[in-house]
Order: structure tokens, then C-alpha cells, then sequence
């Protein structure tokens, strides 16, 4: 698939924000205002993170697919449900990097590391009760149907890492049943939510695909940087690998090996003083790296199939840009 993105991808995820600034602008003060709460302890920890603003993916997702079909509502209900999306998110992270044992997130020590896995928990979970509120507010049962079926697949793809967790030899289905979930869900939500808007477009269940592809891609993508990219970026190299995580690359690095290799690598993933410079000779051998930007380019190629569906817009054109700043994209 070709791509036309410049090198400077921070420059063109700025370019394909610009075009909804005020929106996303509003979005923030929303956030802000959301995650008050009466409990100081609560504010810190959330703030830590909701305030360290990353690219804000998924709440552009759910503007640019509501803009896309013609949703056009002074009520707003996009930038309500961008949102929820987006606390959503930030509570799973919470959770996540107790889980993990993560020390690092854009730059910044994770919360539990400053205030302790109980404050980053109960403060994930005030998160969500936040965003289940404004769901509420929003008295649309379709809508919070989408949005509690993807809670309850968000968590049981949680549980499913857990199971996989030291197991190189996890196949590439349930790895993909994994990340579908755990990570691609909310971009799925995402896109299907902001699509529902204007139900006399009828490319929901596209728009929902097209999420769940982009979703793939960036789960791979960020696969791949663990092995690649350099500590500057704000996440320690090979972190998956100490966290005995079954990438992608690795699960290739594991299929595509001898027999004898193989067994190697199941020695070597299933102790956790492994570090990456320690598999880094079977995932050259296997051309790992490689065949899993093949699975990304695969999942690019079925994103942009789903938007044919959708009217030529310029936010029509930025889903499909988005497409291209996941592939390329090198933090």
C-alpha cells in the first residue's frame, strides 16, 4: 500500500488534528471538567494522566466518523461521546500499567509508581463509573449497548493476556482475538459510535470495521517499535519481552523457527530474567520484524476498503491519512 505521509510524523498527526482543533479543543475542557472530583487523591492520580495528553486517537476517531456521515447536531453529542471514550481509555491504562507493572508512559512515572496500585485502581474505576454517567446523560440505549459490550470484551481480552502471558507459543488467532479486544475495541467503538450519528448513512457496521483495522495496526505497530525503537521515545526497548508479552514479532520469531530454536525460545521467554538482546537472533533469522509490518499492511489495505463507503470528505481523507501516520508512524 503506498503511502504519502512526510518524515516528520509528529508535523502530520498536527496537520490531520488542525482539522477539527475546535472540536478537540472542547473535548479537553471536557476531560478537564469530568475528571473533578471531591477526593483530592482521586484528581492527582487521574490528572497525571489524563493531563500528559496523548494523541487523543480515539476521541478524533469518534469526530471525524460523526463529520464524516453528516452528523450535524448543536447538541453535540460527538464531542459528549469523544469524551467518554477517551475516560474509558484512561481508565484502562490505569489498569494496565498496575497490571504490567509499567514504569513508564509518555515520559512521565505511572501513577501507580507515585501513588500506589490501590489509588491507580480505584481511581480507573472512578474513570469508568465518570464515563457510564455521561453515558447515562446521553439516554440513547443503542448507544450504551455498544459502549457496555465493549467494556465487557475490553476486560475479558485483559484476562486473555493474562492466560498467554510467557507462552511464546501463542498462535497468531489468539493473538489476534487478544488484541481485537484489548486494544482495537475502542477504536472499533469509536468509529461505529460516531457513524450511528446520522443513521441515514448506512455504513455503521463499515465505519465499525474500519476502526477495528486501524485498532490491528497500531497494537502491531507498537509490537514492533518495542524491538526497534530507541528508550528515548518513553518506553523502555524490549519492555514486552521482560513483561513476557507474546507479541507479534516474537509469536513469528516462534512459528517460523527450527524445532530446536523453538524450544530455545520457549526456555528462554518462559524466564523472567530473558531480555530482549537474548531473542534478538531468532527474530533476525526469522525475518520477524518484517512479516509482522506484512499483518499491518494487510489490516491498512482492509481500513481503507471500509471507507468506500463513505462521501468524499476532508474527513474522509483524514481517516485514511490516519491510516497511513499508524504504518509509518515511529513512536
Amino acid at each position: 500500500m503506498q503511502a504519502h505521509l512526510p518524515n516528520d510524523m509528529s508535523t502530520e498527526i498536527s496537520k490531520i488534528q488542525n482539522l477539527i482543533q475546535d472540536e478537540l479543543q472542547l473535548v479537553e475542557r471536557m476531560l478537564t471538567n469530568k475528571n473533578q472530583s471531591t477526593v483530592d487523591l482521586a484528581n492527582s492520580v487521574s490528572s497525571h494522566l489524563i493531563q500528559s495528553a496523548g494523541k487523543r486517537l480515539r476521541p478524533m476517531l469518534v469526530i471525524f466518523s460523526a463529520l464524516a456521515v453528516g452528523y450535524d447536531d448543536a447538541e453535540n453529542i460527538h464531542l459528549d461521546l469523544a469524551c467518554i471514550i477517551e475516560l474509558i481509555h484512561s481508565a484502562t491504562l490505569l489498569h494496565d500499567d498496575v497490571i504490567d507493572n509499567s514504569s513508564q508512559r509518555r515520559h512521565q512515572k505511572t501513577a501507580h509508581l507515585l501513588w500506589g496500585n490501590t489509588a491507580s485502581i480505584l481511581s480507573g474505576d472512578l474513570l469508568y463509573a465518570k464515563a457510564f454517567r455521561m453515558i447515562a446523560e446521553i439516554d440513547s440505549p443503542a448507544i450504551l449497548y455498544v459502549l457496555a459490550h465493549a467494556t465487557e470484551k475490553i476486560v475479558e481480552g485483559e484476562l486473555e493476556h493474562l492466560n498467554c502471558r510467557r507462552k511464546i507459543s501463542t498462535s497468531k488467532l489468539t493473538y489476534l482475538n487478544v488484541i481485537s479486544a484489548k486494544t482495537a475495541k475502542l477504536f472499533s467503538v469509536a468509529t461505529h459510535l460516531g457513524a450511528m450519528l446520522n443513521p441515514s448513512v448506512d455504513c455503521a457496521d463499515a465505519m465499525s470495521e474500519y476502526g477495528h483495522h486501524l485498532g490491528i495496526i497500531f497494537q502491531i505497530m507498537d509490537d514492533i517499535l518495542d524491538i526497534e525503537a530507541p528508550e528515548s521515545l518513553g518506553k523502555p526497548q524490549g519492555q514486552d519481552v521482560m513483561e513476557g508479552k507474546p507479541t507479534l514479532p516474537l509469536i513469528l520469531a516462534y512459528e517460523f523457527s527450527s524445532t530446536e530454536d523453538q524450544a530455545s525460545l520457549d526456555a528462554l521467554f518462559s524466564n523472567p530474567e530473558t531480555r530482549l538482546a537474548d531473542i534478538q537472533p531468532y527474530i533476525d533469522k526469522t525475518n520477524a520484524l518484517a512479516l509482522s509490518r506484512q499483518e499491518a499492511e494487510i489490516s491498512g489495505r482492509l481500513a481503507k476498503d471500509c471507507l468506500l463507503t463513505l462521501p468524499d470528505s476532508p474527513y474522509k481523507q483524514a481517516l485514511s491519512d490516519l491510516v497511513d501516520f499508524a504504518l509509518l508512524r515511529q513512536h
